[in-house]
């Protein structure tokens, strides 16, 4: 899928340090049960150094989903409440999962691809 990638500094999670990140990742990856011909995701929620806290999508490996990563941490930035965000990715999750499931990439969206899943 498009829309995922490999974290490549802790900058990219907003502060989270790099023992939290592969720590959550390791747990994760052990946790995430991958079921044949069914794409699995997971929400894990990350507290940082300021006790804040950050929701990330996890693709079928635990990878972070790039972006939804960035537009969690863009919606934190601009101030929207934990279960907001929390809200927010587990919709982005339900429409992420819809996406692969369907082989869509999330650049490649249509109108009736959103009719679809919507519908």
């Amino acid at each position: 899928m498009g829309g995922t990638g490999h974290i490549e500094g802790p900058n990219q999670l907003g502060g989270i340090s790099l023992i939290v990140a592969a720590l959550t990742w390791a747990l994760m990856s052990v946790m995430i049960k991958c079921v044949p011909g069914h794409y699995s995701q997971i929400v894990v929620t990350v507290i940082l150094n300021d006790n804040k806290k950050r929701y990330l999508l996890l693709d079928e490996v635990g990878v972070p989903v790039i972006p939804v990563m960035k537009y969690l941490k863009h919606l934190g930035q601009t101030g929207k409440s934990n279960n907001t965000l929390k809200t927010y990715c587990y919709a982005l999750k339900q429409y992420f999962t819809y996406l692969k499931e369907r082989n869509i990439d999330y650049k490649e969206v249509g109108v009736k691809d959103l009719a679809d899943f919507v519908g």
